[in-house]
């Protein structure tokens, strides 16, 4: 999936943008909305853009040889974020080919980040802030950010601006978002996906029951907006459903054993992010409590192999190829003067027991 027709299937979800998105109905980009194009001889299909940019392809970029785009990711080690590389590097991949640049001209990208064992000492935001520091004293000519807490990085972006280098955030965004001074945010509808995350939950237990909701670092724009989104839903549309309780993660993990003690009725869990599903999942196992629907957000390896097994019920899946080639290609856009959207939709796809196998869903999934 790495050539450059893999990559534009992962993002056949992306941009229905700004006003299609994904249906609620079946979690996928409504047919009457597609294209078909052809390329190396196979069918693809492909959204109609509701914007004169099509983030999909970098075709037409007149980017200047020896362009260097910066990326500073949230964490290089998990399988999403890797999956945000590749469709970063591919990007870049596919300017060089398309503009013929080889050698010292061809356009380059570094990809930054927090490691794993900076997350675990808490370290992770200072870390952050450190690294952009230091890309931005390079001097690259964009910056692909995706920021680990909302309320940072301000300074920096500040600093980009007056240095003239465009930001394209990327897969959340900022608190303020008038003095982050980005040229785009590149990311899922997270409101939009908990809200369906929340539809299918419901509706599988019957419209009504207790629900218990486990969202990670509430620092984080995505988390917020995905346990509002959920939160929203349920209140406005499932009256006899009733959230019992909202727990965000923290040093000390996720409260799950003592939640189950206080709500023994507990019917559904709602969880925000692909760390909190796992760790939902092992404790439920440990109490002996899988018995409870579990709708989660993201879909690695060990998260479809927990669907297999029947552990987890259902999941969100983005679109990170996706999400990575469309900032890069913000980011070139910007870089060369060219017009960028100022909100880019990258999309996901529900997946569930029942059709995470089929094959037109096999494009979002990022179990690496």
């Amino acid at each position: 999936m790495k050539n450059r027709l893999g990559i534009r299937l992962f993002l056949a979800g992306i941009l229905a943008a700004v006003l299609a998105g994904c249906s609620g109905a079946e979690g996928k980009t409504n047919p009457s909305d597609s294209t078909i194009e052809e390329e190396n001889g196979e069918q693809v299909e492909m959204p109609k853009q509701h914007s004169a940019v099509d983030y999909t392809v970098v075709d037409g970029i007149p980017a200047e040889k020896g362009t260097y785009a910066a990326m500073v990711l949230k964490d290089l080690d998990n399988p999403y974020w890797k999956a945000v590389k590749e469709g970063a590097e591919q990007a870049v991949e596919d300017i060089n080919s398309s503009l013929g640049y080889t050698g010292e001209d061809q356009v380059r990208l570094t990809v930054d980040g927090v490691r794993a064992a900076e997350a675990l000492e808490g370290e992770d935001v200072d870390s952050q802030i450190d690294t952009i520091d230091a890309v931005l004293s390079e001097n690259p000519n964009a910056l692909c950010l995706a920021v680990i807490d909302r309320e940072s990085c301000t300074a920096q972006l500040e600093a980009a601006a007056e240095s003239d280098i465009p930001v394209i955030l990327l897969d959340s965004g900022l608190k303020d978002q008038t003095a982050a001074q980005a040229e785009a945010v590149c990311m899922t509808d997270n409101k939009k996906a908990a809200a369906e995350a929340a539809q299918r939950l419901c509706r599988e237990m019957g419209e009504r029951g207790q629900i218990a909701v486990f969202a990670h670092e509430e620092s984080s724009g995505t988390s917020r907006e995905r346990v509002d989104g959920f939160r929203m839903e349920v209140r406005e549309k499932y009256p006899q459903a009733e959230i019992v309780n909202v727990s965000y993660e923290t040093e000390e993990g996720i409260p799950v054993k003592e939640t189950l003690e206080q709500y023994p009725d507990l019917k559904g869990i709602f969880c925000t992010s692909g760390t909190v599903t796992r760790e939902v999942l092992e404790q439920l196992e440990e109490a002996g409590r899988e018995d409870l629907l579990v709708a989660g957000f993201d879909a690695d390896a060990e998260l479809i192999e927990a669907m297999r097994e029947g552990r987890l019920w259902g999941t969100i899946c983005q679109n990170p190829r996706g999400m990575g080639y469309a900032a890069v290609t913000a980011a070139l856009r910007a870089s060369a003067g060219m017009p960028v959207d100022p909100s880019i939709d990258t999309g996901y796809v529900w997946l569930d027991q029942k059709n995470y196998r089929e094959e037109k869903n096999q494009i979002y999934r990022y179990d690496c």
